[in-house]
């Protein structure tokens, strides 16, 4: 995760659509610009995934207000390259869902997780732990908030 000065601004940007460059730079200025780029782009993917509740994403959003008052979600349609990402993710809670069965995610462990990466992707599975990680954040794994 990135640095969270920049997530409440930039999520409501994401949320409502009006994360322009422009628009980016209005809030934000111009300094900071590489962790700005991150941080716009992780939270882009995590607003298309739109999270459940019982989600990790859902409720670290929730704990931190960052959708309080916030008007009605209505983000700019997904990039091609964004639209391949969570093309990704879901693909990859697909495979994680398979694994488990009918075991809650709440169970979930890291020797799942090695068995999920390591039989699925052999070699390359340390290049896929970032989705991985992505997608066991974005599911609901039956964490609620009070």
């Amino acid at each position: 995760m990135t640095d969270c000065r920049y997530r409440a601004p930039i999520r409501r940007l994401v949320v409502t659509g009006k994360d322009s460059p422009e628009n980016i730079a209005k809030f934000l200025g111009r300094g900071g610009r590489e962790e700005i780029e991150r941080t716009h782009r992780e939270i882009r993917i995590e607003v298309l995934l739109r999270p459940p509740p019982g989600s990790p994403m859902y409720v670290v959003a929730n704990s931190l207000n960052l959708d309080e008052n916030c008007p009605a979600w209505t983000p700019r349609a997904a990039s091609a390259a964004e639209q391949a990402e969570v093309r990704k993710i879901r693909d990859m809670q697909g495979l994680i869902r398979s694994h488990m069965g009918s075991r809650s995610m709440s169970s979930i462990t890291t020797r799942d997780m090695q068995a999920i990466l390591t039989a699925n992707f052999a070699d390359t599975w340390v290049d896929e732990f970032p989705y991985y990680q992505t997608a066991i954040n974005a599911m609901d794994q039956g964490v609620r908030v009070d």
